[in-house]
């Protein structure tokens, strides 16, 4: 179970690393992804700005508190991340049913609408975040070749889940013409 929880925060820690990163790497980013929120957001439009700064500021405390030695600080990374996916997945399941809505902004510069691949991307990593929450640290010293492999295994799900959108492109077949 020890590297199962090496391989959990792996992932997590990639994956809001990630998405915390390409949102803040610059005006323009940040920009993109504030009208995204604007597009998919339930909230008056006051409180865009607030909404993506609040996301920032879980994805960013994610990332610190799964990357901490405590087993406390990892479980509440967990818990967060959870719940900010959970949030996500409630707010894409209106833009999934219109069709046509402005691109997900999950992990930078994707023009591809919320669609049902989201929602499984986003249940993969829900699932993962509450396995990480029922998941105590290790007790003893892992193998070092364990580790590597968990490490391994954690940061090539996360890379899978992270280049979902073009990979989903890369296998969507053209449109039919007649």
């Amino acid at each position: 179970m020890q590297y199962l929880a090496i391989g959990v925060r792996c992932f997590l820690a990639a994956i809001f690393l990630v998405s915390f990163a390409s949102k803040v790497s610059g005006r323009a980013a940040f920009t993109a992804f504030e009208a995204s929120v604007a597009e998919l957001s339930p909230f008056p439009a006051f409180s865009h700005r607030a909404t993506a700064v609040l996301v920032l500021c879980v994805e960013g405390g994610v990332f610190v508190l799964i990357a901490m030695p405590s087993g406390t600080a990892v479980r509440s990374g967990c818990v967060a991340a959870l719940g900010i996916v959970l949030a996500f997945t409630f707010a894409i399941i209106p833009a999934v049913r219109k069709k046509g809505i402005a691109g997900c902004r999950c992990f930078g510069s994707s023009k591809t609408p919320p669609g049902v691949h989201h929602l499984v991307r986003n249940l993969v990593i829900i699932v993962i975040a509450a396995t990480g929450i029922t998941l105590t640290p290790a007790l003893h010293r892992p193998a070092a070749g364990g580790v590597v492999i968990s490490v391994c295994a954690g940061l090539l799900m996360s890379a899978v889940i992270i280049m979902s959108d073009d990979l989903v492109e890369l296998f969507r077949l053209p449109p039919r013409t007649r």
